[in-house]
Parts: structure tokens; C-alpha cells; sequence
């Protein structure tokens, strides 16, 4: 991005600082979009590639496998063990129940079916959102990063948020599902459990998550978003 850009966005101040951070990356829904640099810097980045010719640069990702194989303490491979079976359950199961989801939609009432697909959204976004914070809060665990300084265990805490956030927006949209008919074989019922125990495990693990404060989400006047 030219730098005058950069330097239009980063002296806005109705940006809120850091709010990217322990956000769900739901861009499309989240509320307050309009406040965070990150989606005027994507679209303006995306424009300048179009048209200024930027190099493309790949970044190496980690795996599930190795980011499991990083966690500093068995019991948070343990936690992340969780996190991904829970993904590629309930990710398998929502691909093998399209035809089923399908006659379900087509059966509910014209003002239900909003509700359904709904669902089926939170449940596809979430399965992996949960992994990719989990992974960035565990990945933050050892002791030589958290020396660094109080701002780390702050990190740490946002993600873990972020995640039992998720997990909360999963149970919902699994309870929905089943009221809505859905109860295929391992259905809502079992993915419920898999996260309550996902989220069981999140709060032991992180106790201080749920009183971390997120900037711009958490303010009183914040309206349900990310």
C-alpha cells in the first residue's frame, strides 16, 4: 500500500486500536468493521495489487499436526486434540448431511429457513475459527515467550476468548438444528457434548479468558458482533 494511504488509515481515529485482534475474522458480520483498519487495509491492498502489480508473497502456515506438536504442555496437545476432532467431526458431518439439511429447508416454514442456514454457517465458520485461536493462545504458552511481558498473557487470554465465544455460538447453533428437526447420527446432541467438553477444558486451561477485555466488542455500548 503507498505510504500516504497507510498513513491516512493509521491517523483515523475513529479506529479502534487492536480490535483485529480478538475478533472472530467474521468481516461480513461483525458491527463494527467500520471501526478496524483491517478490512479497508485488505480492500486497499487488494486495489493496489490490481493495479500496481505487487509481488504475491507465500507464507508457510503450520499444520494442525505441528501446531499440536508445538503446544509446550501435553495436556494443551490434549486441548487442541479436542479442537481439531471437534473440526473435522463436525465439518464431515455438515458435508454428509446436505441432502438431509437440504429436504429439512425445503419442510420448515418460509420464516424458519433463514434460522436453519444460519446455523449452518456459525456451526461451518466456527469449526475452524475455534482451532485458530486455540492454537494462537496455546502457541503463546512457553515460558520464554511469556517472559517477554504481561502484554502476552493479555494475548493469550483475547484468543482464549475469542474461542469460548465460539463455542458458545456453536452450542446455539447445534441446539437450533435439532429443534428445527435435524438429527442425523452423530448429530447436534454429540457435537454439544464434544464443545462442552472443549469448553471445559478451555476454562481450566485459561481461567482468566472469560474477564479479558476485547477492545471495542466489550465496551458496554457495544453491540453484538464479533
Amino acid at each position: 500500500m503507498p505510504r500516504d494511504r497507510v498513513s491516512e488509515v493509521s491517523d483515523d481515529h475513529s479506529f479502534i486500536p487492536g480490535i483485529h485482534n480478538y475478533c472472530d475474522r467474521w468481516c461480513e458480520r461483525c458491527t463494527l468493521k467500520h471501526r478496524c483498519e483491517t478490512p479497508l487495509t485488505r480492500t486497499r491492498h487488494d486495489t493496489c495489487a490490481k493495479s500496481d502489480g505487487l509481488v504475491t508473497v507465500t507464507i508457510a502456515v503450520p499444520t494442525p499436526d505441528a501446531l499440536i506438536a508445538m503446544a509446550p504442555f501435553p495436556r494443551q496437545r490434549r486441548l487442541l486434540d479436542l479442537a481439531k476432532d471437534y473440526a473435522i467431526g463436525a465439518n464431515v458431518h455438515l458435508e454428509q448431511a446436505g441432502p438431509t439439511l437440504d429436504k429439512l429447508r425445503k419442510d420448515l416454514p418460509a420464516p424458519e429457513r433463514p434460522r436453519l442456514d444460519d446455523a449452518v454457517a456459525v456451526l461451518c465458520w466456527y469449526s475452524v475459527t475455534l482451532f485458530a485461536k486455540l492454537g494462537r493462545a496455546v502457541g503463546q504458552c512457553s515460558p520464554a515467550i511469556l517472559r517477554k511481558g504481561p502484554h502476552v498473557a493479555d494475548d493469550v487470554d483475547g484468543s482464549a476468548k475469542v474461542a469460548l465465544l465460539g463455542i458458545d455460538r456453536s452450542l446455539r447453533a447445534w441446539a437450533d438444528l435439532r429443534r428445527m428437526g435435524h438429527r442425523d447420527s452423530p448429530g447436534p446432541s454429540s457435537f454439544r457434548r464434544d464443545l462442552r467438553k472443549l469448553r471445559a477444558r478451555v476454562l481450566a486451561e485459561f481461567p482468566n479468558a472469560p474477564r479479558f477485555h476485547r477492545p471495542g466488542f466489550d465496551e458496554p455500548s457495544a453491540e453484538e458482533s464479533s
